[in-house]
Formats: C-alpha cells, sequence, structure tokens
C-alpha cells in the first residue's frame, strides 16, 4: 500500500507525540535496508523505530522479540551509531508535506555545543532511501548507488560531503 502526503501528516503527528523526547540507547541493522533504532523513554518502555527500505514503511514497537537475529553492522548503521547514540530526538517534520520524513537529534558535543543532525526517510514507493545530514550537508545514506542523481531532485541545498 502506497502512504500518501495527508496520511503520512497524520502518521507524523502521531508518532511525535509517542516518542518525542526520547535518546537514542542502541542502533541496529535488521537487514542490509532495515535499520531498529531503540529510543529510551522517561518512565515508559524504551521503543523500537524501524527504517524499512525494501519497502518505504516505519514501524513502531514496544516489544521487539529477544532473538532479532541482527546481521553484523554494515557501514551506514556504524555510522549511524558514531553520529546518533546518546543524541535525543527533537523534531519530526515532513517538508512541503512530501512522502518524505525528517527525524531531528540534538546532542551535546565537545564544549558544551548542541549539533543537530537529521536522519531523513524517503517514502517513494519506487526508491526508499535512509539519509543521515548535518546541516544539509549528507553525512552517508542507505542506498549510495543512487546518492548524487536523487539528491538534486528532493532538495538543490543539499550537497555531498566529503
Amino acid at each position: 500500500m502506497q502512504i500518501d502526503s495527508a496520511v503520512l501528516y497524520i502518521f507524523r503527528k502521531e508518532l511525535a507525540a509517542k516518542i518525542i523526547p526520547a535518546q537514542v540507547r542502541q542502533i541496529h541493522q535488521i537487514d542490509n535496508r532495515i535499520i531498529d533504532i531503540e529510543l529510551f523513554r522517561s518512565y515508559e518502555k524504551p521503543i523500537h523505530l524501524i527504517f524499512d527500505t525494501y519497502r518505504p514503511l516505519i514501524h513502531i514497537t514496544e516489544n521487539l522479540k529477544k532473538d532479532t537475529g541482527y546481521m553484523p553492522s554494515q557501514t551506514f548503521c556504524m555510522t549511524l551509531r558514531k553520529q546518533l547514540e546518546g543524541s535525543r530526538l527533537s523534531s519530526i517534520e515532513q517538508p512541503d508535506f512530501d512522502r518524505f520524513l525528517k527525524f531531528n537529534f540534538d546532542r551535546i558535543e565537545a564544549g558544551g555545543k548542541i549539533i543537530t543532525k537529521s536522519l531523513c526517510m524517503e517514502l517513494i514507493p519506487s526508491a526508499p532511501n535512509l539519509i543521515l545530514t548535518e546541516d544539509n550537508v549528507i553525512i552517508d545514506a542507505c542506498h549510495i548507488w543512487c546518492k548524487h542523481k536523487k539528491y538534486k531532485k528532493w532538495n538543490k541545498n543539499y550537497t555531498k560531503s566529503c
């Protein structure tokens, strides 16, 4: 089933009410294109935010089986761990009411400076992707093979980081 922008808007509002503010506890890779982010919430059970880029889907669950069969982490998962673990989910945006969600994470870096990094999920059926950015600069993406061509389409302000 394809999700249109209006349904995604309602989903975004409900998701934000349920998981903001939450802290990133762990990040795992279930499959080559499925990422599980465990979020810690005060006085509640941890919640798992699962991004599936086979099909453009985002799952949330409080009950994840202990034996999920995580695979050894690939480069993108390791980058997510390095950049997002310990950060706090501050907002979820839907720019221009497109089939695109932007999860903003804040983390206190050296010198007490708060840095915001964004995990962007494209929910386009033909080419779903998960992209990590900071200040509109792409840090990494789940599907690197289509990076340059696609990024120019959805936002001309984004540039590839060196």
